[in-house]
């Protein structure tokens, strides 16, 4: 998103009604959305957005085997103190019919929240750990994560981040207390997999660690 001669100005994707994509719910589908477009929308607050009548404004080919698509929607956002405005591009389950593959589909999604503590946003150099403070459940009644119910991602000995290679799960980052399920993010340079390097001595990973349980 960018804020430009008094607008707020945001680019988002869809695929779902572009010509030549197939039914998701159509008998023996996989991955069948291969065709996506890019819209625009702007906006005087922020809040509220305009979808631009001639989208779309650019029309993307068979994207089946394109190295450059990513399978996670970029999050753009611009802070206006004490406000974070944040855009992305929204996606939902929709006919889905028990198929593995079925891809998502997908709107404009905005977002306005309020800088009140500690967060990527108002803690960019990392200075604190990020927690974050919702109740996931009420199913945690003791001291330990029960192994038969959760997966703590890194416990198996694989720090395996789903998505975005550079940072890594830790399994330290999930914890109980008083009964509800705590997860951290946190800068570590000194972390066990923060000194990796490539052939070409650059950085495999970012120096941050995170958490997740499912």
């Amino acid at each position: 998103m960018l804020y430009y001669d008094g607008l707020f100005h945001t680019f988002y994707g869809g695929a779902r009604l572009e010509p030549g994509n197939e039914d998701c719910d159509a008998p023996g589908n996989t991955r069948k959305y291969v065709k996506e477009s890019i819209g625009y929308a702007y906006s005087y607050d922020g809040i509220n957005f305009i979808k631009y009548e001639g989208n779309p404004v650019i029309n993307r080919l068979d994207v089946r085997d394109d190295h450059r698509v990513s399978a996670l929607a970029e999050v753009h956002f611009e802070i206006d103190m004490p406000y974070i405005y944040i855009v992305a591009t929204e996606r939902w389950e929709e006919n889905w019919g028990g198929r593995r593959g079925c891809p998502w589909c997908e709107d404009l999604a905005i977002q306005v929240l309020e800088i009140t503590s500690k967060n990527p946003a108002s803690d960019p150099k990392n200075t604190g750990n990020w927690v974050l403070k919702k109740d996931m459940s009420d199913e945690f009644e003791s001291d330990s994560i029960d192994a038969d119910k959760w997966f703590v991602n890194g416990t198996d000995g694989r720090y395996n981040w789903i998505g975005r290679a550079p940072s890594q799960f830790a399994p330290e980052n999930v914890r109980l207390e008083d009964s509800k399920l705590k997860l951290t993010t946190k800068w570590d340079p000194d972390y066990n997999f923060a000194s990796k390097i490539d052939s070409d001595s650059n950085s495999i990973y970012e120096k941050i660690h995170d958490s997740c349980c499912h």
